[in-house]
């Protein structure tokens, strides 16, 4: 439940990593996937995305691990970059 005055957008506070690469990410990634990909293709890519998100939510949460993100979550966006630009979508 949203309260007044708050986004209710799909990547809502609580669904931040804490890390600016990843949280930039995911962002662009979900609307890329909610406005360009074809409907009938769009299950796997919001099944990626809740993958990542719970894998980097854990990473995040570890100071020992938290400091890999920045590289894992810029290779993501390169990689999928390249894989969404037929869709028209740009990270």
């Amino acid at each position: 439940m949203a309260t007044p005055g708050t986004s209710t957008a799909s990547t809502g506070a609580g669904d931040k990593i804490g890390v600016p690469e990843c949280d930039d990410f995911i962002a662009k990634y979900e609307a890329c996937v909610s406005g360009k990909v074809p409907e009938m293709a769009r299950a796997q890519y919001q099944s990626a995305v809740k993958q990542w998100k719970e894998s980097w939510k854990k990473l995040a949460e570890n100071p020992q691990t938290k400091g890999s993100l920045t590289a894992a979550c810029k290779q993501a966006a390169e990689q999928q970059a390249a894989a969404l630009k037929s869709f028209g979508c740009t990270f």
